[in-house]
């Protein structure tokens, strides 16, 4: 019953079935095969009718049905005696078609053969293969990297874009395992990256998107979009596939990071803006603002995110806000005045619009800056650009519109008074410019009260003034003049006295040209200055020499030696009474200069250094220039000036060398060395007089002129020994 039931079933198989007979030569080795049976299958798959085959050798057979050499008989006998299984693929030409022959040993001798027809497999596989090439040429021609890991096995494959991200190729980086990429990551990123794996294996996700980075070959970091799936599956239901891809995002990441610092830089800007920074809709309803903007307004709990601009009190800013939510950029200068405080703030905002990709206004941005102090400094530079920034008078570019403005009929008789300091150079020379500038201030002090409200004074120059008087006749400007010159004898800057000169001219007929009554007063003036300068300058100059002795007393007595002993040389030369008289007054003279040197100098106990010699060397250059303002004393100033050179013409400040130096100036160097080493300076010891002969002696010929050293000796020192 059974041999009829599987015989039965392999007749109705729809696999190919053969049962064969091993033929075996006297030596019992194999050396053909019988078919003993086939079934309806194997007819059908070979095209050969049972009846034609059966009882024929296999290899007669099989010929016809695989077109190519085979070793029938090694591998069919070895089958048939040894009892072992084997299979082969084989493709007939003759009949097209593909076939897996199974081959196996039921007994010893015999072997059956299973055919089945497997060409639509093979065709099915090599569609895979295209589909799998296809895909393959697809995803290497694009700037993706894939991946293909296998859960199971660790195996994974890449393609070779996934290498080239990190500038490698598939080559350089092989053998490549599970852990290959994991030598590239960024170390604050491995974390985030073996979570995402764990969820992964523990099936908590079946999908996931990456980002992180890795490094390039040229040691750059590379950002990764890495997206991820499981693909298939164990039979217990875990991971078997996991694929996905590598994509390159630095560019991206790159272009974020941007925005971001954009973004917050302009954030930054927006918070900390030292201007008030407001942002409204197009209705013209505050979004919002900075703090700065809440500081300049000064109502931070009404000008909030939400207030309506147009509900703001000051209606022009309102108005320049309509021109801004119109689409048009707008400037308003306002004054805000706190309901609080009553504050006021003088601010200027700018609206500007933002616009749509159509052009329609969808709100807009307000710059608000405090500019109170701005309208101060500008208020003061108006002021200054038409005072005189030392006295605060007007200066010479008002002046020079006014007198345009004034010089009208109605304005008749227009007066002009020219003033000019006296002694200003002087003062400058020997006191120093900061004492000038005293003498400059009190002298407008005293102008300014001399004259009448309505009066317009200018100081035009260093020490020139000028004064508009409209409506002002001859009698009025002198009363004028008077009272300035009144007041100015009561004052005084330190021990000098103030002096103006002034001059004046008045202008009765428009046909008198306005330039020519300047340059009359002008005239005038100087007339004035010629006669009240040289008595000035004596002033001056007797006010220095009291400031110097009242600052020096030692200086005082020194000058005064040196004085007397000068005139015992002129005495002693035989000179005229106007020439002892002179050699005495330049002997009293001659140390003028120092009044411009710092009294830690000249009272300094012990030897001077090179500096402080330096400075003290000046004394007799301001010396000449203080005495030359007074031409009865141009000579002496000459005399001052050389009272320090040498014979031998090492000197100073010019070198001259023997007669080229003044006699005067020779006198003044012996008694002034002789009083120096005897008198007791600050800046030397004291020597006996008879020491003080033989240094002049020692130097005779070389320092001083030896004829008059002998002579100073002889008949001035002569009845001291």
């Amino acid at each position: 019953m059974k041999d009829i039931f599987y015989k039965q079933l392999i007749e109705e198989s729809p696999i190919g079935y053969s049962y064969n007979e091993i033929i075996c030569d006297n030596a019992g080795v194999p050396c053909d095969f019988k078919i003993i049976d086939v079934n309806s299958a194997y007819e059908n798959i070979t095209g050969l009718q049972r009846s034609k085959i059966i009882g024929k050798q296999i290899t007669e057979v099989l010929q016809n049905i695989v077109n190519y050499e085979f070793d029938w008989i090694g591998h069919y006998g070895d089958i048939a005696l040894n009892g072992s299984r084997k299979n082969q693929e084989y493709f007939s030409e003759n009949t097209n078609t593909w076939y897996r022959i199974y081959a196996y040993s039921p007994e010893k001798y015999y072997f059956t053969t299973n055919f089945i027809d497997i060409s639509k497999e093979k065709e099915q596989l090599a569609e895979l293969e295209d589909a799998r090439k296809r895909m393959e040429n697809i995803l290497e021609g694009t700037n993706v990297g894939t991946w293909e890991w296998n859960a199971q096995t660790g195996n994974v494959v890449h393609n070779e874009r996934w290498a080239e991200i990190f500038g490698y190729t598939l080559a350089e980086l092989s053998p490549i395992t599970n852990d290959t990429w994991k030598k590239f990551l960024h170390p604050d990123d491995v974390d985030g990256t073996a979570i995402t794996d764990d969820q992964l294996i523990n099936q908590e996700i079946e999908f996931y998107d990456d980002e992180y980075r890795m490094k390039h070959k040229n040691g750059s970091w590379v950002w990764i979009n890495d997206r991820g799936k499981v693909i298939s599956w164990t039979k217990e239901g875990k991971p078997l596939l996991i694929s996905g891809t590598h994509t390159d995002i630095t560019k991206r990441k790159q272009a974020e990071l941007a925005l971001k610092v954009s973004e917050e830089k302009y954030r930054l800007l927006f918070e900390h803006n030292p201007l008030g920074v407001i942002h409204f809709d197009s209705r013209g309803i505050i979004i919002n603002y900075n703090e700065n903007f809440s500081r300049i307004i000064e109502a931070p709990h009404k000008m909030v995110a939400g207030y309506d601009l147009q509900n703001f009190p000051e209606k022009g800013l309102v108005e320049a806000l309509a021109v801004a939510l119109k689409g048009k950029q707008t400037i308003y200068e306002g004054i805000y005045k706190s309901s609080e405080g009553g504050n006021e703030t003088n601010y200027r905002v700018i609206f500007d619009p933002i616009l749509t990709e159509k052009g329609m206004v969808s709100g807009g941005i307000g710059i608000v800056e405090d500019v109170s102090e701005k309208k101060k400094k500008e208020v003061e530079i108006l002021f200054l650009s038409f005072h005189d920034q030392l006295t605060g008078l007007y200066n010479r570019r008002f002046y020079e519109e006014e007198r345009k403005r004034l010089d009208t009929e109605r304005n008749l008789p227009l007066t002009l008074i020219m003033g000019d300091v006296n002694g200003l150079k002087l003062i400058n020379d020997t006191f120093g410019h900061g004492v000038g500038d005293e003498l400059i201030i009190k002298a407008a002090e005293i102008i300014r009260k001399g004259c009448r409200s309505d009066d317009i004074i200018s100081r035009i120059g260093g020490d020139e003034f000028v004064i508009l008087l409209p409506q002002t006749n001859e009698i009025e400007a002198e009363q004028i003049i008077n009272r300035i010159n009144n007041l100015s004898s009561y004052e005084k800057v330190g021990a000098v006295d103030i002096s103006v000169s002034f001059g004046f001219e008045t202008k009765n007929k428009m046909e008198y040209k306005i330039e020519d009554v300047y340059k009359k007063a002008e005239d005038n003036m100087y007339n004035h200055k010629i006669f009240e300068s040289p008595s000035i300058h004596g002033k001056t100059i007797n006010a220095i020499i009291k400031t110097l002795y009242e600052k020096n007393k030692r200086e005082e007595a020194h000058s005064q030696r040196v004085s007397k002993l000068c005139e015992s040389m002129g005495e002693a030369l035989g000179v005229s009474e106007y020439k002892i008289k002179e050699l005495k007054t330049v002997g009293l003279l001659h140390d003028i200069g120092k009044i411009a040197i710092g009294e830690h100098i000249l009272s300094k106990p012990g030897k001077l250094t090179d500096e402080e010699y330096k400075e003290i060397k000046r004394h007799s250059e301001i010396g000449y220039r203080i005495l030359s303002t007074v031409n009865e004393m141009s000579e002496m100033a000459d005399y001052v000036l050389s009272h320090h050179e040498r014979w031998d013409g090492a000197g100073y400040p010019k070198g001259l060398k023997a007669d080229e130096i003044p006699l005067e100036s020779r006198i003044i160097a012996i008694a002034d060395a002789y009083d120096a080493m005897t008198g007791g300076r600050s800046y030397g010891r004291t020597m006996p007089e008879a020491a003080a002969r033989e240094e002049l002696r020692l130097n005779a010929g070389t320092q001083f002129d030896a004829e008059l050293v002998n002579l100073f000796i002889e008949k001035v020192l002569g009845d001291k020994i």
